[in-house]
């Protein structure tokens, strides 16, 4: 029988025999040539954006834009109908390993009273993250759970182009106006007739503008808001496709009741 053995010592396994001993006289601890790199535990802070995004909402499959804003230990996820209005949300704090986050929930948003209701969960998230696109599958209600690969975008701003006083119509009915300030806040009424019916509303909380490619989205956070003679603390968002002229004299703001056209005022 031949043998590799026969007449000659084999370098490769004489170098593997001393390995071996290196590492036995080490308390059989892991020899270093040997030792995997420690996955680096990614830095998810910052706002992801999802433009379109499949979710099961009350049975109903429905196309959304997803917004995910994670920052100091705390995230929240914000979905919106594709004109815009508030439909689905999850707050609460996160840690997270290389590939999982953990959720611990403290309130999810009811559309039927535009505000959180408090509700207590530890959700587990897996999630994987290339060039700044985080996949991730998201709990929703009934065992629901969206898919979404969301895009890391700019931290909001608030451009001074759209801050002033502005006034003109929404959906071609006269009586809209906006008062957007440099510090974030904002008052938005409405006096007109509105599908036939009189309305008087008022909305203020705060406005930013965030941009994904090459389209500005209006994010405002709805905080107070009056209906004809109702009046009430309200906790939702917004998030609406804006656009100004050349001039920046004229905002065109795309919502789910129509074009709202204004004019800034001098």
């Amino acid at each position: 029988m031949k043998t590799l053995w026969k007449g000659h010592a084999n370098p490769r396994v004489g170098l593997g025999m001393i390995l071996a001993a290196v590492c036995a006289a080490l308390l059989f601890t892991a020899c270093p040539l040997f030792e995997s790199p420690e996955p680096e535990i990614p830095d998810l802070s910052g706002y992801w954006f999802a433009e379109n995004v499949s979710v099961m909402i009350e049975s109903e499959q429905v196309s959304v834009k997803g917004l995910a804003i994670i920052q100091n230990g705390s995230i929240e996820f914000l979905a919106f109908e594709l004109d815009g209005d508030h439909i689905a949300g999850m707050r609460g704090t996160y840690s997270n390993t290389d590939e999982e986050m953990t959720v611990q929930v403290n309130a999810n948003f009811d559309p039927n009273s535009a505000n959180w209701s408090a509700e207590t969960s530890t959700e587990h998230i897996p999630f994987t993250l290339v060039n700044n696109v985080l996949t991730m599958d998201i709990p929703g209600p009934n065992d629901n759970t969206m898919r979404g690969s969301f895009t890391k975008i700019a931290a909001p701003s608030r451009p001074a182009a759209w801050v002033g006083n502005w006034s003109g119509t929404w959906a071609a009915k006269p009586g809209a106006a906006a008062i957007l300030q440099a510090d974030g806040s904002f008052e938005f009424s409405f006096n007109g007739t509105m599908n036939s019916s009189s309305i008087y509303l008022i909305q203020t909380g705060v406005w930013q503008l965030i941009v994904y490619g090459d389209t500005n989205y209006l994010l405002n956070h709805i905080t107070h808001q009056t209906i004809n003679t109702e009046s009430a603390d309200v906790d939702f968002y917004g998030l609406t496709v804006a656009s100004l002229n050349t001039e920046q004299t004229q905002a065109t703001i795309e919502t789910s009741l129509g074009l709202l056209v204004l004019d800034k005022q001098q």
